[in-house]
């Protein structure tokens, strides 16, 4: 579960700006001849980043309120509501060419930020208070970190590795299936774990 929302969040970092400005402003980085093309595709990397900006600023407004939160509802559900909220608009996104769907879907996709921040590590105490005795202290929080690290790798190597295979593809559009899939992948493991 850990290791595809890790692939999720991942995917929204590196490639969030750029999607502005290939699937919503609909130009090619690739035939960057006209330097006009090149102005609106920077344009486009800048307002990415702004979103980003206001996904960073949901997702620290998140982990300050986790704690209201996870008296409404159990951890796991947060953040299995979380990533399901960040996964289909991500897929939505996908799907629209609207310039301000990005400015709903990054700051939506910045709960999911929050909630992977802190959640995870609270469901990993909450298992190693009730497993106490079986195994030694901090296991769970080690396990989440290698999840992370093979993610890291996955995304940063393996993903890109497949793009270099595959030069037809758009490895922006696709970046964006692959997180809003990983993300929807991680929530069905959530419900049924």
């Amino acid at each position: 579960m850990h290791f595809f929302a890790s692939c999720n969040i991942l995917m929204i970092t590196v490639y969030a700006s750029s999607w502005v400005g290939v699937s919503i402003l609909k130009i090619d980085p690739e035939s960057m001849i006209l330097l006009r093309r090149r102005k609106i595709f920077d344009l486009g990397i800048s307002w990415g980043s702004v979103a980003l900006m206001f996904s960073a600023l949901t997702a620290f407004l998140t982990e300050i309120f986790i704690n209201n939160l996870s008296r409404f509802l159990s951890n796991k559900r947060l953040f299995i509501i979380t990533q399901t909220i960040s996964s289909i608009t991500l897929l939505v996104l996908y799907n629209t060419d609207d310039f301000y769907s990005v400015f709903l879907t990054l700051p939506l996709c910045g709960i999911a930020f929050g909630t992977f921040n802190t959640v995870p590590e609270l469901i990993a105490d909450e298992i190693e208070a009730q497993i106490s005795t079986v195994t030694p202290k901090g296991v769970f929080k080690q396990m989440l970190k290698m999840t992370l690290f093979f993610a890291e790798v996955t995304m940063f190597f393996g993903i890109p590795f497949l793009f270099l295979l595959t030069p037809e593809v758009n490895e922006i559009l696709a970046s964006l299936i692959i997180a809003g899939v990983s993300g929807l992948i991680s929530v069905i493991l959530g419900v049924y774990s």
